[in-house]
Formats: C-alpha cells, structure tokens, sequence
C-alpha cells in the first residue's frame, strides 16, 4: 500500500491553488489554498483517509481495495455531515 500522499503546493483544485499543508489527521488532509479569481485565501479539507486510499498521479485518490470501499463510503458520510454542520455556522472570516 501506497503512503497517503496531500496534494502538491500549487495543485489546482476547483479554481483553488494550493499553498501548503495546514495539517491532517487519520481521515483527512488540510490545506491553505488560494482562489484564483479573487485571490482569497482559504482553508480547504479533503477526505484523504488514511490505509485506506492512495494518492494517484494525477491528484486523485484511489480506494485501496475493494474491502476498503465500505470503510471509505462509511467515513465520507460522516465528512459531508461535519461539512455541512461547519456551512451553517456564520463568521464574518469564513466563507462556506
């Protein structure tokens, strides 16, 4: 199994640039990125969990094996609540 690789300093995801690694824990990766149109700084978070994905060339990730799509659907779950939980808190230094 592959190490569980963060994006590269200047990726460009979904017109976000990224600047550096922020952090990570055993599910997900943190980034500052860039906007590129208004040259906002953000934070941005990827569900990268760790021995259970791998990074690919093309900055994908891919499921290790198919035993791990379980875990992996189970844990995106939990993400995309967390998200959206964090979408409806309002301040004026956060964009969501």
């Amino acid at each position: 199994m592959a190490a569980r690789l963060p994006l590269k300093q200047g990726f460009v995801l979904n017109g976000y640039t990224v600047q550096e690694v922020l952090g990570g824990g055993g599910f997900s990766l943190v980034y500052l990125a860039i906007q590129e149109l208004s040259r906002e700084k953000f934070v941005i978070k990827e569900y990268c969990p760790q021995d259970v994905v791998t990074r690919q060339p093309d900055g994908s990730i891919k499921i290790d094996s198919p035993l791990s799509t379980t875990a992996y659907n189970d844990g995106l779950k939990g993400f995309l609540l967390e998200a959206k939980a964090l979408s409806q808190v309002k301040h004026d230094k956060w964009h969501t």
